[in-house]
């Protein structure tokens, strides 16, 4: 079974657990983990549009560029 985990390692004790884990033969690090080399609000923002299109909280991009079109008919979009 796996397990994912966010730990926030702007903190000495976040940091000091990943520290730990790292030295630990079963853990294994993703290489593919994009939180990595992303901005705490960046990777925020990302999180939230997956949560919304889980939820069913989203526009699909055709209704949104339909409605542009329709509100600026100048641009071409």
């Amino acid at each position: 079974m796996l397990h994912t985990f966010h730990i926030d390692d702007s903190n000495s004790k976040g940091k000091a657990l990943l520290e730990y884990l790292r030295t630990l033969e079963f853990v294994k690090e993703d290489p593919n983990d994009w939180g990595k080399e992303t901005s705490k609000e960046l990777e925020s923002s990302i999180l939230r549009g997956l949560n919304d299109e889980k939820n069913d909280e989203i526009i699909p991009h055709e209704t949104v560029m339909s409605e542009l079109r329709n509100e600026f008919p100048h641009l071409r979009l």
